[in-house]
């Protein structure tokens, strides 16, 4: 198969963008060539995986105008509203009002966009089976399927030996 990453953000970060390179895989990052893409290969896609929302709403209507027999998925990478819904009553809980108010405001947007999406593609990742319940509890007709960021862990042990640093995973956002 032919990879081509479609950097939303414009942004080629290293070393990431080079060994996507190496691997064979063509990186995109200006706005106009995405759309030149998209439209001149269109025909010949077959799959397009979109991740988050906002970026899945970018790019879904020239998806589906200039792909049309292409398989789109949105992969959520997390339940975005349910997580801010989360945001809001831990802010309602620390005596945040105005705070917790914002944040389930942005949630019932959110939840329209993600179930949205959900109904429109073709294909809907989440990374836990809860989030797969949710989802089809509010979005029955969806093809909503776990592809889990958990993975089998290695119990060889480590040593301290030629270690250094710290690594952080995830965002400091939520």
């Amino acid at each position: 198969c032919r990879v081509v990453f479609l950097a939303s953000n414009g942004e080629r970060p290293q070393p990431e963008t080079e060994h996507l390179e190496q691997l064979g895989a063509t990186v995109l990052t200006a706005w106009d060539h995405q759309i030149e893409f998209i439209r001149d290969a269109g025909s010949a896609l077959a799959f397009a995986l979109l991740s988050r929302p906002q970026v899945a709403w970018r790019f879904l209507e020239d998806l589906r105008r200039y792909a049309p027999d292409a398989l789109i998925a949105y992969d959520t990478v997390d339940v975005h509203f349910l997580r801010i819904q989360r945001q809001a009553a831990f802010a309602e809980a620390q005596a945040l009002p105005a705070e917790a108010a914002a944040l389930q405001r942005i949630a019932r947007t959110s939840k329209e966009l993600e179930l949205g999406l959900a109904r429109i593609c073709d294909l809907t990742f989440v990374v836990s089976e809860v989030e797969r319940e949710l989802l089809h509890s509010l979005v029955p007709e969806a093809d909503v399927r776990v592809l889990s960021n958990i993975h089998e862990v290695d119990w060889t042990k480590a040593t301290l030996q030629g270690r250094s640093g710290v690594v952080f995973v995830g965002s400091y956002d939520h």
